[in-house]
C-alpha cells in the first residue's frame, strides 16, 4: 500500500489524480491500480515526487512505459 497526496498527483498526472475521490471526512481511501507491479508503481510514485528512477530491467522499462502513457507522465516516459 502507498501513501499519495492528491493534489501533487494533480500537478504531476491529472489522469492518476482521477481516482483519488476525498472522503466527507477525510480518511484514506484505497485505489486499486490495475496492470501495474507493486515496484513499478512505487517507482512512478517516487518519479511523480521528484526523486530520481532508472528502470534496471527491460520488463520494468515496458511496464514503465506503459504507466507513464496511462498517467500522463510524459517525462518518466522519455527517460525508459
Amino acid at each position: 500500500m502507498f501513501y499519495a497526496h492528491c493534489n501533487i498527483l494533480m500537478r504531476a498526472t491529472p489522469q492518476l489524480a482521477e481516482l483519488c475521490t476525498t472522503s466527507a471526512d477525510e480518511t484514506p481511501i484505497v485505489v486499486q491500480v490495475p496492470n501495474s507491479t507493486f515496484p513499478n508503481f512505487y517507482r512512478l510514485l517516487l518519479y511523480i515526487y521528484g526523486f530520481e528512477v532508472v528502470p534496471n530491467l527491460q520488463k520494468n522499462m515496458i511496464e514503465m512505459i506503459e504507466l507513464a502513457n496511462k498517467y500522463g507522465a510524459v517525462n518518466l516516459k522519455l527517460k525508459a
